[in-house]
């Protein structure tokens, strides 16, 4: 009875060491107030482009708990390129100060106010803290969509091998992987987690849509940061990555993974709600050949517009997957619908 006793007590501080840690990690209320987008303008600019656009916007990225980088730009969510970037900042009691190569700013919770030279002229400037959300956030399926996810139950999904998910459902209704590359209590291989797919296939031309979100990771950087995949077997991965603030490289957020780049990059902050779009159809060229076309909007972005990738099963329908790669992420309000 005793060693039933000890089997249990291990369960629930399992349990609840797993609900306590993903709940650290998507507490919004942490204190990262100046992390993600910051849009304004310049005050009087004299000349240049400037002066009939005064736009002016930066990206706030998290290094690790007290340092940041610092992008300012012409404008968010474009190839734009940079007036100037910052390296690891350090946090000054909750504000951030710049001086440095003609740069003044003071970033503090909610405003920035700075100074710069501008066309070797001293030019001040205003930026506010700003969340974008994405059009589509919270969109409801259309009436004959079929709903992959709705937060009450996993039964669309299934693992590689056909055996249910040991993904968890959260108190909220998100779907949160599990991976199989964390250690269990006993400091053993995980027997749960592994990437999921959906139990059915489906027949294009089809409209998908996802929200998803990663949390906040102080101290990673690059491939470590975010990781997940968005799969249309046998099509291929739409990268997820928490890649806020990077250069939207052939193997960041939105990216047909090492084969296209995103046409801008579109990934928002961690903690943010963000969502997927995507349209496959059925192509046939000249030459009788068969290829899929895959449009895909990150955040209402448009980021690939009828990309053409060869379709080597004609007849086989599209799986959807979803990928453990170590990084705790959150998903919700999944569904298709076949066109």
């Amino acid at each position: 009875m005793k060693y039933v006793h000890v089997i249990l007590l291990l369960f629930l501080l399992n349990t609840i060491q797993f609900k306590v840690c993903s709940q650290d990690l998507f507490d919004t209320s942490q204190k990262y107030p100046l992390m993600g987008h910051w849009i304004g303008h310049w005050e009087n600019p004299s000349m240049g482009y400037e002066k009939i656009i005064p736009k002016l916007t930066a990206e706030v990225i998290l290094l690790d708990s007290t340092k940041y980088k610092i992008r300012i730009l012409p404008d968010l969510m474009t190839r734009a390129e940079p007036y100037a970037e910052f390296e690891t900042i350090t946090l000054n009691k909750d504000k951030i100060i710049i001086d440095e190569n003609g740069w003044e700013i003071s970033f503090s919770e909610g405003i920035c106010s700075g100074t710069a030279l501008l066309y070797n002229k001293k030019t001040t400037f205003k930026l506010y803290k700003s969340q974008l959300t994405s059009p589509t956030l919270n969109l409801k399926p259309p009436a004959d969509a079929i709903m992959l996810f709705d937060g009450s139950n996993s039964q669309k999904w299934q693992h590689a091998d056909g055996k249910p998910i040991t993904w968890s459902i959260t108190t909220n209704g998100e779907l949160e992987t599990r991976s199989k590359f964390w250690q269990s209590q006993d400091g053993k291989k995980n027997l749960n987690g592994g990437d999921i797919e959906t139990v059915d296939s489906y027949s294009v031309p089809l409209q998908f849509h996802m929200e998803f979100r990663y949390p906040v990771e102080p101290g990673k950087s690059g491939q470590g940061l975010g990781n997940s995949g968005l799969f249309f077997l046998p099509i291929g991965e739409v990268q997820i990555l928490n890649s806020f603030g990077s250069n939207g490289y052939w193997n960041e957020c939105g990216a047909i993974y090492k084969r296209f780049p995103p046409m801008v990059n579109a990934a928002a902050p961690p903690l943010q709600w963000q969502t997927y779009d995507v349209e496959i159809h059925a192509d046939e060229n000249s030459d009788d050949k068969i290829f899929f076309s895959l449009t895909v909007r990150l955040n209402g972005k448009l980021i690939h517009n009828q990309l053409l990738l060869p379709n080597e099963n004609p007849d086989e329908g599209i799986k959807i997957k979803l990928q453990d790669h170590i990084n705790r992420l959150q998903f919700r309000n999944i569904w298709v619908k076949q066109l």
